[in-house]
């Protein structure tokens, strides 16, 4: 052997896979959103199965969710399920505060918190 290849580095190691966190987001949420003009909050319920519902300013709201390898969280909804035109749909880039910045139907700061355990929820 040469003096070359007895001083040659090691080969690297195979990458492991990095894995997204995992959320577990099933139940229920208390919500804020915040843009220039106004606060919102609403509680929000994330179904296992990726359904979810919400009620705010007396309108009832439902769809669906999900998290992306990306930790992005997605969801689609409307006031009127009937009505195609209806239906939103906008992400959450989620950091592990579980906030954010809406993309899609409304850009404005979103945080969510888990709701104390109501009663109301059951999983």
């Amino acid at each position: 052997m040469s003096a070359s290849t007895l001083l040659s580095a090691p080969a690297p190691l195979a990458k492991t896979q990095r894995h997204p966190a995992v959320y577990d987001l099933v139940g229920e949420w208390d919500c804020v959103w915040e843009d220039k003009q106004s606060t919102t909050q609403y509680g929000m319920v994330l179904m296992r199965g990726g359904s979810q519902h919400h009620v705010w300013n007396s309108t009832a709201y439902s769809g669906e969710w999900k998290v992306n390898s990306q930790r992005v969280l997605w969801i689609r909804e409307s006031w009127r399920p009937h009505d195609a035109t209806s239906w939103k749909e906008y992400t959450i880039d989620l950091c592990p505060k579980l906030t954010g910045v809406t993309r899609g139907a409304y850009d404005v700061k979103f945080r969510m918190s888990r709701k104390k355990q109501s009663g109301i929820f059951a999983w």
